[in-house]
């Protein structure tokens, strides 16, 4: 997917109107989106690990926590400042903390 700063025009945007001020807001929906994916991606590499069709689920090795580990905190220590605990104030900015 194409970087939502880099290609904004490629994701849209929702803007928001407050009742007390005449300033529009963008609501970030192309970073919401990419982020969702991002960790997605990486849930979904977590899940074929564990799942390999054996009627068990296979246990991770430290090795493979480590790596699934760094990986999730890569995605968090990454996401865009507007995506940060201290900016966000929609309920899908929310979601991703």
């Amino acid at each position: 997917m194409p970087d939502p700063v880099e290609r904004p025009e490629w994701y849209g945007e929702t803007w928001l109107k407050y009742p007390l001020s005449m300033k529009l807001y963008p609501s970030h929906s192309g970073l919401v989106f990419k982020a969702k994916a991002d960790f997605a991606i990486i849930m979904n590499d977590l899940a074929r690990r564990l799942y390999t069709g054996a009627s068990q689920p296979e246990v991770l090795s430290a090795t493979d926590a480590a790596e699934f580990y760094s990986r999730f905190k890569k995605w968090y220590d990454t996401l865009p400042d507007e995506l940060s605990s201290r900016q966000i104030v929609l309920p899908s900015h929310f979601k991703l903390q």
